[in-house]
């Protein structure tokens, strides 16, 4: 599971099993060009982010993201991904 925080400024990614690991793939304005990704490899009992999400990482502030999806990596299997959400 994925979402924006701090008008669109924060990407935050949740594992919610823990035989595979998730990413999201994002787009910022200030670099529309670049793909980023964050990813949790820590499972739903990883760290929390900094509002107390249980097994959640978050990006650093920086300008806003306006597309976004996310991904399952499967491993010896295609990776699953989610429709682009662009807001």
């Amino acid at each position: 599971m994925f979402w924006t925080e701090g008008n669109r400024s924060i990407m935050n990614l949740k594992g919610t099993g823990s035989s595979h690991w998730v990413k999201a793939e994002y787009y910022r304005v200030a670099h529309s060009g670049t793909k980023l990704t964050l990813w949790n490899k820590n499972g739903p009992n990883g760290p929390s982010d900094n509002d107390g999400n249980r097994g959640t990482v978050e990006s650093g502030r920086h300008s806003e993201i306006y597309k976004a999806r996310g991904t399952v990596s499967r491993n010896n299997l295609p990776d699953w991904h989610t429709s682009w959400y662009s807001g």
